[in-house]
């Protein structure tokens, strides 16, 4: 018994690693895209929790990819984070990416460090004022407010390295165009 309890905990423990490591990359499995989702969003909850006990985070992340690409909807029941996979944004999309980062290859990094990456805990961060707030600020203000806590999570997680390409990929594209 002890050994079965040994080798099913180093299984679940293999598992919260690989989704750990594979988060910021472009996922083609949605099946494993929405696990690991669900296991960040759940350690972003307890988060919360750890602060402020009373605070119920109410939302589920569900594959959803539509031209919004990743967004948190908290106008009905269950509430959702939104998420996209690669394979089916539609092309345009997949064309801008492409453009924005001068090729392919690099389109996709950035997808998969934005929007398989950094945005579950910014979306989270949406639940977490709606829930609080129970509204939001302004656009802006509420946009600040969420870049702040997924940066704050990532950071607590030991994310720096992602967060630095995140970071250099923004300043490219951001960069004036010459």
């Amino acid at each position: 018994m002890k050994l079965k309890i040994l080798i099913l905990t180093m299984i679940l423990v293999a598992n919260l690693c690989s989704a750990q490591t594979k988060w910021f990359t472009l996922y083609t499995d949605s099946v494993a895209e929405i696990r690991d989702a669900n296991t960040i969003a759940a350690k972003v909850i307890a988060d919360v929790q750890k602060i402020s006990a009373t605070t119920q985070i109410k939302a589920i992340t569900i594959l959803n990819t539509t031209p919004y690409l990743i967004y948190y909807d908290g106008k009905k029941a269950p509430k959702t984070i939104n998420l996209p996979i690669w394979a089916q944004v539609i092309e345009p999309q997949k064309q801008f990416f492409y453009q924005l980062a001068g090729n392919e290859a690099e389109g996709k990094q950035i997808f998969g460090l934005f929007f398989n990456g950094f945005y579950l805990p910014h979306e989270l961060g949406h639940a977490l004022q709606h829930t609080v707030k129970g509204k939001f600020l302004s656009p802006y203000a509420d946009e600040i407010f969420a870049n702040q806590v997924a940066m704050l999570w990532w950071r607590k997680h030991g994310r720096q390295k992602e967060l630095e390409q995140c970071y250099q990929y923004a300043k490219k594209m951001y960069a004036p165009i010459a």
